[in-house]
């Protein structure tokens, strides 16, 4: 089997598919840091099973998915497969290539598959089982196992050597034995708390199943009369009921004929509202047609009126027309006279401009002439300016020059005044070095001194750490038995508890009554639960209230209404309620109370116990009457001094009656005792809570102990390492000689270069002197040459001011003229613009003309036509008048006939009421006999509602147990009630014993199978327990021998020598104990790991893990970055024992260094030339062998 193919989709920094193929030998993985290397190896963790997030470095599972970039979206999930070769059939699947696959979604939801086929997390486990491939094994090894070897906690290390030896699994079985056979234990302490409690209860629940069988028979005779009496009262009330509903049939006829009477006058009455609806409607037709006539009346004398003042309007408008016309023809004539004088001013101006225009050409010209002169003089001066320039920068740069080599001079001369003044100081240097070599010689022994004194601290150290760890011991044993006990405590406090919220010793109507009042405030629970009894008080108390403990106190009785009701509905039973509002409290008199002084007498039981105020009433309603005495003799005594008006209870429960009635003898079995055990509840929270406060002080102490151990530990590992530092520092002293050396050869070899520079700046000092004399010579000739440039300059200057004074003047002249034109053009343009406007006016003022002639002509024929529309609407008027007066004839008849038909009406109304009247009377005497007959019924009713609510009898039912012979009704009711009497003196009845005492006694017995199931179980969980650790420690030893020689062997080969081992820090506890780890490198003694230095701890650290890998082959090994803190040297040894052992394992190799790649057969590059996204590039080295 080897490994062919990883491919990656999604996950981290590869969005993108990647497929990377594994041959034989040494794959390497290299790449900058921060490219997503050792996400290959998280991916190759991650599929085969790993649920950390922390180990593959993240802080939830989705974190594995590609988050996204800049450019690039968040992937919505990940995909990884490794691709296996399966020829040899090492994995149990029978294809020759096998596929296992993980995918991961962001909603937290995640998939495994094998071979492409959907599968579970435990068939990729049991895949690679024995294999060494997957989460337990060393098929990945990176940075962490290293730190683990090197860790200096024993547990930590000791997991690495356990997992190695192949007994984790072991571990894993012994660990879920123990936790079952804790669970076992405390199982068995609450299982025997139960039985306990149980078996109190047995004897009790049969004596009261006895009870329940005599009640049943005295309720089936008592079931038998209640029959016979309920016949009998039956059918007394049954004749009753026949009389009454004979005289309502005689009544209910006389109200049908009041009914039909009222009917027939309805009717009548209808009809008379119907014509009537007609009178009136026709009235109201004839008020609306004299309403639109007089208004079409009044519209004709409107629109008379209103062409009356139009043809007045149209006459006045005429009038008007006439003057605007003859005022318009005016204004015509004077218009046509300026537009003439305008045309005239306009052709005299027009010759004007045109010699205006002619005199600005001629200055144009002359101003174009004057500038050109002043452009070519003032270009002439540019040129000459720009000579000057250049002249200048010459002048600049030889200043600069010679400043230049100014000061490469004045450099020089400070150098060599430097090197004179260092010269001393080179000598005392050597000195000064010499005696840094024999001070660095002394403070070498003083060191190894040092260290030998550290060795002898650190062995009394660890003599102290050994007695703290032996205290801390003893305390977790003092600790471990007081938790135990109230482990024991605290299950039987739970069962106790458990017992009393489910009401156990409760009868069933308690139970279910205080079930469906959890929660109700009303409700406030049995007796039993409300009083406080003294312990020496309980069985006096529990005798004399017997059943009334458990009596519901409730608030009120609508409450216990509720309750009672509850109980009925569900058929659960009977018992009895307290309101708190109706139960009066019963006491002593003050006579009575003369008794407390006998001897013997405690006192009134009610002033014995204790409770809440509110309770006072129903407290002394049941305890008030009652006196508790010692014994049987004071009880006696105190009941005659009493007369027997009240009750006398003893400490051993003994009973005097009130009538004088005793009750005593032996209490042969344990009843459920509700007082007791709600005392035993709470004396065991009290119990519990002073251990769990005795329980934190020796937490403390074992804290104490154990943070001494930790210091001890911290101090003795402080010390080694102290110890291990100062043995590098004898190294570090034996560096500081040899640098003592080296830094006198260097102050020799400054001293000669201070000798040679010294020759070599006099020679430059006399160069420099010599270029600086040159430069005085040229800087005095570029001076001459500029002041001929200045003269030049001047004169051209002179010139341009005369041309620019030439050109300014003929500018001057050029804008006269040009404002000269631009005056005459501005006028000659308003003279055609005032041509135009009269123009414009005298066109609207013709079409004005024309409008108002015409609106004349249109007013006469208005005029003409208003004066024939008002000899028409006035014959129209005089018809509209005729019509009006005879529609009021006809709407008065109407009105008329309207208000006789509303006299009839209202007879028949008068006679409707008066049959009202009669059938009111009627009704009520219908209604009176109806109530009686109810009566009579719902006495009836409730005798059957009694009857089947205390037998569930009906009337067909109780026809069965009718007797044969006349029934005396006295006689059954006499008997009824001796029954009921006997029944109360028996006391509360637990109807439910039977069920109970069956019930009780099968989980009595079924617990008790459970007890023994239990105790067996326990007895194969700590063979099971001592047969595993057996296993665990033959096979540790054996492999840790193996492991052992492996150790030596890889060593050697990786140091080229010396020898290391392993061993137990205690052989007696191989399981137990610390693992320690010697190492000798070649040239040094034999010395614990933590003593070694960086770089020879981890090559020791992956010493053990390639002997790992021996001791637990693997078909292939990712490394990751293993071989980071090895030196250039022990990289190459590395390498060639991976190449070696290369021949037998695939090995796939995270790494930046230079001497792995070098071993590799084929490398892949990961980079990141986009932000947050890996690529692969592939090199096959083999193919550059040759």
């Amino acid at each position: 089997m080897k490994l062919t193919r990883l491919e990656i989709y999604g996950f981290k920094s590869f969005p993108q598919r990647t497929d990377i193929r594994f041959d034989e030998g040494i794959t390497g993985i290299v790449g900058p840091n921060g490219s997503g290397k050792s996400n290959i190896a998280d991916a190759v963790r991650w599929v085969l099973g790993e649920q950390s997030a922390k180990a593959l470095r993240g802080a939830k599972m989705q974190d594995v998915i590609f988050a996204g970039t800049q450019k690039r979206r968040p992937m919505p999930y990940c995909e990884v497969s490794l691709i296996f070769e399966n020829e040899d059939g090492q994995l149990k699947n029978p294809q020759s290539e096998v596929m296992v696959t993980r995918r991961a979604y962001r909603t937290g939801e995640g998939e495994y598959y094998l071979n492409k086929k959907s599968c579970r997390l435990r068939d990729i486990v049991e895949l690679f089982h024995d294999t060494g491939i997957g989460r337990e094994g060393y098929s990945i090894i990176g940075q962490g196992n290293i730190d683990v070897i090197l860790s200096g906690r024993g547990d930590e290390r000791r997991a690495a050597f356990e997992e190695a030896a192949g007994i984790i699994g072991y571990r894993s079985r012994k660990e879920e034995a123990e936790r079952k056979l804790t669970r076992t234990q405390e199982n068995l302490l609450r299982v025997g708390d139960l039985l306990e409690e149980l078996g109190s209860r047995i004897e009790p629940l049969r004596e009261q199943s006895e009870t329940a069988r005599a009640y049943m028979a005295l309720s089936a005779k008592l079931k038998a009369l209640d029959a016979n009496i309920y016949l009998a009262r039956h059918d007394r009330l049954t004749k009753r009921i026949d009389t009454l509903q004979e005289n309502q049939q005689g009544i209910r006829d006389l109200i049908a004929q009041h009914e039909r009477d009222i009917a027939g006058y309805q009717s009548q009455r209808k009809e008379l509202e119907a014509r009537l609806f007609d009178a009136e409607k026709d009235a109201d037709t004839q008020s609306a047609l004299l309403q639109e006539q007089e208004s079409a009346l009044r519209e004709q004398l409107v629109q008379a009126e209103r062409s009356a003042q139009t043809l007045t309007n149209a006459q006045e408008e005429l009038g008007r027309v006439s003057q605007n016309i003859q005022a318009i023809i005016e204004e015509i004539h004077e218009l046509e006279n300026m537009r003439n004088q305008s045309s005239t001013d306009e052709a005299q101006n027009s010759q004007l401009l045109a010699d205006a225009q002619s005199d600005l050409d001629d200055a144009t010209k002359q101003a174009n002439a004057a500038q050109q002169a002043e452009n070519k003089i003032e270009n002439a001066l540019d040129h000459h300016r720009g000579l000057m320039l250049q002249s200048a920068n010459a002048r600049a740069d030889a200043r600069e020059r010679h400043a230049r080599q100014q000061a490469m001079l004045q450099q020089s001369q400070n150098r060599m005044a430097e090197i004179v003044a260092a010269e001393p100081g080179l000598n005392e240097a050597v000195k000064l070095a010499e005696q840094a070599e024999s001070a660095a010689q002394i403070k070498l022994k003083e060191t190894k001194q040092e260290v030998d004194s550290l060795r002898a601290h650190l062995f009394e150290t660890e003599q102290s750490l050994k007695a703290a760890r032996e205290n801390a011991h003893e305390a977790q044993g003092r600790l471990d038995e007081l938790a135990q006990s109230i482990q024991r405590d605290k299950a039987r406090y739970q069962a106790m508890d458990e017992l009393s919220k489910a009401h156990e010793g409760f009868f069933q109507p308690v139970r279910q009554a205080l079930k469906f009042a959890e929660g109700n405030p009303r409700v406030h629970g049995a007796v039993a639960h409300l009083i406080d009894v003294p312990k020496e008080l309980e069985t006096a108390m529990e005798m004399v209230l017997g059943g009334s403990l458990q009596n519901i106190v409730t608030q009120d009785e609508e409450t216990a209404q509720e309750l009672i009701n509850y109980l009925r509905q569900n058929r659960f039973g009977r018992t009895t309620f307290l309101p708190i509002s109706a139960v009066n409290g019963r006491s002593l008199s003050a006579q009575e109370r003369n008794v407390l002084n006998l001897p013997g007498c405690l006192g009134v039981a009610s002033e014995l116990i204790q409770y809440d105020a509110q309770y006072q009433g129903i407290i002394a309603s049941l305890l008030g009457r009652t006196v508790v005495a010692r014994d049987l003799d004071a009880a006696i005594a105190i009941s005659r001094a009493g007369r027997q008006s009240f009750h006398v209870v003893t400490l051993q429960g003994d009973v005097m009656r009130a009538g004088g009635a005793m009750t005593g003898g032996s209490i042969q079995s344990k009843t459920v005792s509700l007082l007791g055990r709600e005392r035993e509840i709470k004396e065991l929270a009290e119990s519990l809570n002073k251990r769990m406060d005795a329980l934190k002080t020796f937490q403390e102490n074992f804290s104490t102990a154990r943070l001494a151990v930790e210091d001890l530990e911290e101090q003795a590992r402080a010390e080694r390492l102290h110890t291990q530092d100062e043995e590098i520092g004898i190294a570090r002293e034996e560096e500081q000689v040899k640098q003592a050396e080296e830094r006198l050869e260097v102050a020799q070899q400054q001293l000669a270069q201070f000798l040679d520079a010294k020759e070599q700046l006099a020679a430059m000092i006399a160069e420099l002197t010599q270029d600086l004399d040159q430069a005085d010579v040229a800087s005095r000739e570029i001076d001459h040459s500029q002041e001929k440039m200045t003269q030049d300059e001047n004169r051209l200057k002179e010139e341009l001011a005369q041309a620019r004074e030439a050109t300014e003047s003929a500018r001057v002249i050029l804008e006269q003229k040009r404002e000269a034109h631009l005056q005459l053009s501005h006028r000659l343009d308003l003279l055609q613009r005032d041509r135009q406007r009269f123009e414009k006016e005298l066109g609207t003022l013709t079409a004005r003309h024309d409008r108002l002639k015409q609106q004349g002509e249109t007013l006469q024929q208005k005029i003409k036509d208003e004066s024939a529309r008002q000899e028409q609407l006035a014959d129209k008027t005089s018809l509209l008048q005729k019509q009006a007066e005879e529609i009021r004839a006809v709407a008065a008849q109407a009105e008329a006939d309207r208000r006789a038909l509303n006299a009839n009406a209202r007879q028949l109304v008068e006679l409707t009421e008066q049959t009202h009247r009669s059938l009111s009377e009627d009704s009520q005497k219908l209604h009176k006999s109806e109530i009686s007959l109810t009566r009579l019924q719902e006495e009836l009713n409730a005798m059957t509602a009694t009857l089947f609510h205390t037998h569930e009898l009906t009337y067909a039912t109780a026809l069965a147990f009718k007797t044969e012979e006349r029934f005396d009704l006295p006689a059954g009711e006499r008997e009824a009630a001796d029954i009921r009497r006997e029944i109360k003196e028996m006391g509360a009845i637990n109807i439910h014993a039977l069920d109970e005492y069956a019930q009780t006694k099968a989980r009595f017995d079924e617990l008790t199978v459970q007890k023994n199931d239990a105790e067996k179980a326990r007895e194969d969980l700590q063979s099971l327990i001592k047969r595993l650790e057996g296993q665990m420690e033959k096979q540790f030893l054996r492999e840790f021998a193996l492991l052992n020689e492996y150790f030596g062997e890889t060593f050697k080969r990786l140091f080229n020598g010396g020898q290391a081992s392993l061993s137990l820090a205690d052989p007696s506890q191989p399981l137990d104990c610390e693992i320690n780890i010697k190492a000798q490198p070649p040239g040094k003694k034999l010395q614990l790991l933590s003593l070694l230095s960086g770089g020879e701890r981890t090559l020791t650290a992956i010493s053990i893990l390639f002997a790992m890998l021996k001791l637990k082959p693997t078909p292939f090994c990712i490394l990751d970055e293993i071989e980071a803190a090895l030196d250039d040297a022990n990289i190459y040894s590395f390498a060639e024992y991976l190449a070696e052992y290369a021949k037998g394992t695939q090995f796939i190799v995270i790494t930046h260094r230079k001497g792995t790649m070098e071993s590799c057969d084929m490398l892949y590059g990961v980079t990141m030339r986009e932000k947050g996204v890996s690529d692969m590039i592939a090199v096959n080295l083999q193919e550059y062998t040759a």
